[in-house]
Formats: structure tokens, C-alpha cells, sequence
């Protein structure tokens, strides 16, 4: 659990926290790709090895994924000494004006580093944005300025910029290889800052608000990153997720809702951490395979086919925290466990209630974009 400084100067409320430069000009006459399609990719985090790829120099739309180059200008002015994570922005018209998701502060609002940064990440606040930009590049075209640097530093050869927050604009371009040169770039260069991409919720007032990676807290091992999601870009995501050591990152962009770039990623997670990418072209098994393997084989698809909507296990002696409701605000913490076959009733309702929700937000980011469409 983290802890928030003050948010608000005025109005001090505690937060609770659970769980290139610009392309070259033939580049940037090439329209990012419409989302009719997917771009996949997943690499190893450590050594940068591609184990998958599709499509994934293709130009795209980041949305808000954006947001994760916003962190980490932001959070290398921190670590260069130039802001500290308790320096106070003020939220300008300019931030206050942002298109949803947003907080909705007013302007003159002062809010911390740390507090924008977390807002930015968990609610994609899309004005959190503008305030970090402003704050630590003095303009929105400064700011972006920055970005663009960075990311010709880094070798996104792919990527452009014009805002912090992947508003739609021409201009704003990027590909799934770029994508995973900065998820690599957020690990190597600011680990001691990389909690700031795996925060499940933050809670405001009475309301909490989830972590849009639904791969955080129910896929075993996830620890990080952030979707996005415009008309043009579909939805996409970069997730991340950690087993026996070993690291990975995987990207999509262009999946046909919020359920299923989630259900992209963890296939592909899936596949980098068995080791074999290529285990689907085994032959068939035959009469001679005996029972016992079936058998196994089919309790593996079960736990594939359920793998999204698992809880992880707690540790011996200990229990894992989960948001509550009510007007007490978070709940005591409760011991999850994983799904267990032998309790089909209480897992079915489990993930009739996860599947709800997740259509819920699925409705309310399309209705956004057909009212963008609009």
C-alpha cells in the first residue's frame, strides 16, 4: 500500500493507493494504421529478445499509452534532482479544459508530482497530463519537445509526439516495437520509480477507482503498465508480467474491446513463458495417448481458458488486499485464493460479476467514441 501526500493545498485529502525526435518527413506523411487489425509483440525485458511479432513496426495510435513516455520525462526530472515528487502543480485552464477521462479539478488547483503521476497511470487522467507537462516542460510543446527527444535517445524511430496525453492528433504516432523499447527503458532506468506502473486502484473521497489493466491483480505475475484507447487506435495495451525470474513485455495495439486486449496479452505472455512459441504445431495425440495425459492436458486448457479471472494465492501467513466498498471506504483485507476447479459455483459468480464490469467499461469507452465519432 503506498502512501499519498496531500493532494489538494487548499483542500488536504489523503489518497490511499492499494494495491524519436519527430519522424523522418516520409514517416510522418504515413497515416498511423487504422485499428482494423492487431499489432502484437513480446519480448524479454531484460535482453530486449523478440519472441513474437506481428505487425509490430507498423505506425499506430498510442492513446493513452502515451502516458507511459509522459512518466518517464516526468520521473527523470525527479531523479535529475529538477522536481521532487512533493513539488506542487497548479492546474492551468489549458489542463482543466482536457477531454474525459479526467479528474475535473479546477484551475488553480494544486496537486504533487506524486499525486498527478498516479492519477495519470491509474485513472488515465488525461488533464493530470497536461499539469506534469506543464510543470516540468513549461508548455505543452515543450513538454512534448521533451518527449520526442527521448525517444530518439532511446531508438524509437517510430514514435512522435504532440501532447503528453494521446489525445487524438495527427501527429501522435508510434508502433508496438517503440512501445516495448520504453517499457524496457521504464525498467532499466528508473527501477526505483516503476511501482508508479503497477498501482491496482486509488481511492478519492469514497470512490475507488481500478487500474484499466485488467491483467493487474487476476493474470499470475502481472507487475505493470497501461492501456490506451481512441476511435482510430482500437484498444491497446502494454503489460508486463514476471515468473521464476523471468521478465516479460507484451504489447497490443488495435484489439476489438477492453476484454480482449487483455485476452491478447496474456496469450502472449503465456506462450514467451513456455518456453516453445511454437507448442501449437505439435501433432495431434492420437488413440495411443494415454488417459492420464488427456486428463492433465485438459485440466491446463481449463486453467488457460480461466487464467484472466484468477486471483493470485496469498503467501503463507499472509493475505492479499483487495478494494471494499460502503461508507467506510476500503474494506479490511480479505485472504483471496486461487480458482479451484472443485468450487465451479463460487468462481462462476466471480467472473459473471468481472465479466460485467468489464462490459460496462467496455460500453462507456465506446459510447466516448462514438460521441468522438460524432
Amino acid at each position: 500500500m503506498h502512501s499519498l501526500h496531500p493532494l489538494l493545498r487548499k483542500s488536504p485529502l489523503n489518497w490511499i493507493v492499494r494495491v524519436g525526435i519527430v519522424l523522418s518527413a516520409a514517416l510522418a506523411i504515413v497515416a498511423p494504421r487504422v485499428a482494423h487489425a492487431e499489432a502484437l509483440l513480446v519480448v524479454e525485458a531484460d535482453t530486449g529478445k523478440v519472441l513474437q511479432a506481428d505487425n509490430a513496426t507498423y505506425p499506430w495510435y498510442p492513446a493513452s499509452v502515451t502516458k507511459l513516455m509522459t512518466a518517464y520525462v516526468t520521473l527523470k526530472a525527479v531523479k535529475e534532482g529538477r522536481v521532487t515528487l512533493d513539488t506542487l502543480l497548479t492546474v492551468s485552464p489549458v489542463a482543466a479544459s482536457q477531454s474525459p477521462a479526467k479528474m475535473g479539478f479546477k484551475p488553480g488547483t494544486q496537486v504533487t508530482v506524486d499525486n498527478a503521476l498516479k492519477m495519470m497511470l491509474v485513472r488515465s487522467a488525461n488533464d493530470m497530463a497536461v499539469v506534469l507537462a506543464e510543470g516540468v516542460g513549461g508548455s505543452i510543446d515543450g513538454f512534448s519537445a521533451l518527449m520526442n527527444q527521448n525517444a530518439q535517445r532511446l531508438g524509437m524511430t517510430q514514435t512522435s509526439y504532440v501532447n503528453p496525453n494521446g489525445l487524438p492528433a495527427d501527429g501522435q504516432i508510434t508502433s508496438a516495437r517503440d512501445l516495448a523499447i520504453l517499457a524496457r527503458a521504464i525498467i532499466h532506468d528508473l527501477p526505483e520509480y516503476e511501482y508508479f506502473v503497477h498501482i491496482p486502484s486509488i481511492r478519492f473521497g469514497r470512490k475507488v477507482t481500478q487500474n484499466f489493466n485488467k491483467l493487474i491483480g487476476r493474470y499470475p505475475g502481472a507487475d505493470g503498465f497501461k492501456t490506451g484507447f481512441i476511435c482510430a487506435s482500437g484498444y491497446n495495451l502494454v503489460a508486463s508480467a514476471t515468473r521464476n525470474g523471468k521478465r516479460l513485455i507484451a504489447v497490443v495495439l488495435g484489439a476489438s474491446s477492453g476484454q480482449m486486449r487483455a485476452v491478447r496479452a496474456a496469450q502472449l505472455l503465456e506462450r514467451g513463458f513456455a518456453n516453445n512459441s511454437l507448442s501449437w504445431l505439435r501433432p495431434s495425440l492420437g488413440r495411443g495417448y494415454g488417459r492420464q495425459q488427456r486428463q492433465r492436458l485438459k485440466h491446463q486448457r481449463r486453467k488457460r481458458d480461466h487464467i484472466l479471472h484468477r486471483r493470485p494465492a496469498a503467501a503463507d501467513g499472509q493475505t492479499v488486499g483487495i478494494a471494499g466498498g460502503g461508507a467506510g471506504g476500503l474494506g479490511a483485507d480479505r485472504g483471496l485464493h486461487r480458482a479451484d476447479p472443485d468450487r465451479p459455483r463460487i468462481d462462476r459468480r466471480r467472473d459473471r460479476g468481472r465479466r460485467q464490469a468489464d462490459h460496462a467499461a467496455s460500453r462507456q469507452e465506446d459510447a466516448r467514441c462514438r460521441q468522438e465519432a460524432g
